[in-house]
């Protein structure tokens, strides 16, 4: 008999089995999440706006299916559970929840000793969709016997193994086979960056099947084109056969070994690969896991490296206005972009903060290259006033990225060079985001002609597949920490992954793409393709600017033009615009009121085309009122 045969699927308003099937129930579930809020009228009827709850059964041997709602739930006249609101326009909630057959003896479910949550048998109950589509009403008899205590509150976070249906009307936003996965994540999954709320009301939750090129797909088969890179990581495209390959055949030799007293492989060629391609100088390399990790080695480093040379007082650090360098404590320290800082001050170092060069602020008809050497004024006061107690100078190399997408000119970081070294400060160049062709050049830093002191590298190190960081330096740096164990000189900072061999594997793939299909040529023709269609846009009467480096675009809107007055961030104005590419097949990632790409070099002029009129009609409708 199939292992399955035990179970059999029991719908509510069918007829009831027989009295001695009925009477051979021991109830044994638990409550999963429950979403929105349940309300018990003085007539005993459950009202649910919105989708229900989602139960998991645990597994006994010899269970019937049957269908059953909660048995423990208070029935005061007013009482109202609170529950995780998921998906609207819920049609339909059916509950299939299993309940254990007693082979010999009868066994009492009142007696009976249950996990966690006790549930009872629903027979002939009705679950009906109300006309309005956002409410369902549950009618049972039976959610307490009369004179019985209610068993207290509800866990709404405890499951185990049962399964619930959702039916939706036909203008819902998501399948059933998209919303079983949405359940199981918001059971248990705390997203970054989100106010997890969200997902309850207007923000859907897209879960992924696959991906292929520059497209994701859902497990609806939708899809959408990855306009963001995935948070700016990918390069090649999803799935890219040959990055696949790379790091199945190291999966085969080495997953992982510790870097500290042995090394592999793929590590040692992987930082040949780097000092090949960096800026000339940069010829050693400390690895981490991710781009705020980085972040922390280069400050850790600067201040230990003068330190270690017997200058004690430099030990400060100077940002820009608007910069973004990660979210551990240093990284966020380094940074300045308020949304992400301000609840944290207390913990943080200080650090001076200095104009940022961000050419959205310059008058009419300056160029950037003026505007940023103006801005260099602010930077150039900071060093000369506090250049001796100053370990280093931070900045994102010509784009800000989660500062808004705002950009300078390379003119900038010229000036920034030459001052660091007039008055001995260090310089860190973080190009977690930037690296790596997005701006034209395989680093930032080239269109300046520079060396940084430091050059952090995360993203799109390895093509997008794994976590890896790495920070480049000089010799010099090197050779301030190369000395006797017993000097106590040396740069204790370890990462457990540091170097992993999958992901130097992924990066060494990604690295022999850029010279086998002559990346940086081909971006240079989509990133004018792609320019010059966005350029459209800048007609658009709430549009306020359209600019680019590289294969970076990003559209600012805003509420007056004349007057560059922004919208209200509380108005949220650009997730509409994220709602709607989602509709569209395109997903457009927003900060605040700025719409950007930053798509994968695989990209063609067609798909291009396609984001580019996404976006066009995703910021008519959040700038239609």
């Amino acid at each position: 008999m199939a292992r399955h045969a035990l179970f059999r699927e029991r719908r509510i308003g069918h007829k009831q089995r027989s009295d001695e099937m009925r009477k051979r129930l021991v109830l044994r579930s638990l409550i999963g999440k429950l979403v929105g809020a349940l309300k018990l009228d003085a007539n005993r009827e459950i009202i649910a706006a919105g989708p229900a709850l989602k139960l998991r059964l645990a597994s006994v041997p010899g269970a019937r299916s049957e269908w059953h709602v909660l048995h423990d739930l208070p029935v005061a006249p007013d009482e109202r559970v609170r529950r995780h609101a998921q998906l609207r326009d819920l049609r339909k909630i059916r509950m299939r929840v299993g309940c254990k057959t007693a082979r010999k003896e009868l066994i009492n479910p009142g007696a009976a000793e249950l996990a966690r949550r006790q549930t009872d048998a629903m027979h002939n109950d009705e679950v009906r969709g109300d006309t309005r589509g956002a409410r369902v009403k549950m009618r049972r008899q039976h959610l307490a016997h009369p004179g019985e205590k209610p068993r207290g509150p509800i866990n709404l976070h405890a499951w185990n193994n049962a399964t619930i249906a959702l039916r939706h009307a036909e203008n819902a936003p998501m399948s059933d086979s998209n919303a079983s996965y949405v359940a199981r994540d918001l059971a248990h999954v705390w997203h970054p960056c989100t106010q997890m709320k969200d997902h309850e009301q207007d923000v859907p939750l897209v879960p992924i099947r696959r991906g292929q090129g520059v497209w994701l797909e859902d497990f609806a088969g939708r899809r959408y084109l990855d306009a963001v890179s995935s948070w700016w990581v990918n390069l090649f495209g999803h799935a890219n056969p040959r990055i696949n390959a790379a790091i199945s055949a190291q999966l085969g030799e080495l997953e992982h070994v510790i870097l500290a007293g042995f090394t592999h492989e793929p590590v040692i060629a992987l930082s040949a690969a780097l000092v090949k391609v960096a800026p000339p100088g940069l010829s050693r390399c400390f690895y981490a896991d991710n781009g705020s990790s980085a972040v922390e080695v280069a400050v850790k480093m600067s201040f230990h490296y003068w330190r270690n040379v017997g200058q004690t007082k430099k030990r400060g650090f100077i940002t820009l206005a608007n910069s973004y360098h990660g979210e551990t404590l240093g990284a966020l320290a380094v940074g300045d972009v308020e949304l992400y800082k301000a609840i944290y001050k207390p913990l943080l170092m200080e650090v001076r903060v200095v104009g940022s060069p961000d050419c959205y602020a310059r008058e009419p008809g300056v160029t950037w290259a003026a505007h940023s050497i103006s801005q260099f004024a602010h930077m150039e006061e900071a060093l000369a006033r506090h250049h001796e107690e100053t370990a280093a100078v931070i900045v994102e190399p010509l784009v800000q990225c989660a500062g808004s997408m705002r950009m300078y000119d390379p003119v900038y970081l010229k000036l920034l060079r030459a001052a660091c070294d007039r008055y001995g400060v260090h310089l860190i160049a973080d190009e977690v985001a930037v690296g790596f062709g997005r701006t034209g050049t395989l680093f930032a830093c080239e269109q300046a002609a520079i060396r940084p002191d430091f050059l952090c590298l995360s993203k799109g190190l390895t093509g997008g597949y794994l976590p890896l960081s790495v920070v480049m330096t000089t010799e010099d740096v090197y050779a301030a920490f190369y000395d006797e164990y017993v000097k106590l000189n040396a740069f204790l900072h370890s990462h457990s992954y540091s170097g992993n061999p999958l992901a130097c594997a992924a990066a060494l793939a990604s690295l022999a793409i850029f010279d086998a299909d002559k990346v940086l040529e081909r971006n240079r023709v989509l990133a004018a393709h792609m320019g010059n269609r966005a350029r459209v846009l800048e007609e658009h009467p709430h549009v306020a600017e359209v600019r680019q480096h590289g294969m970076i675009t990003a559209i600012e809107f805003l509420k007056n033009k004349a007057a560059r007055e922004p919208y209200p961030w509380q108005e949220r104005r650009g997730l509409k615009v994220y709602r709607h590419g989602l509709t569209r097949g395109v997903l457009l990632r927003p900060i605040g009121n700025v719409v950007y790409f930053m798509p994968p070099y695989v990209i063609t002029p067609e798909e291009i085309d396609l984001m580019v009129t996404v976006a066009h009609e995703g910021i008519a409708k959040a700038t239609c009122d």
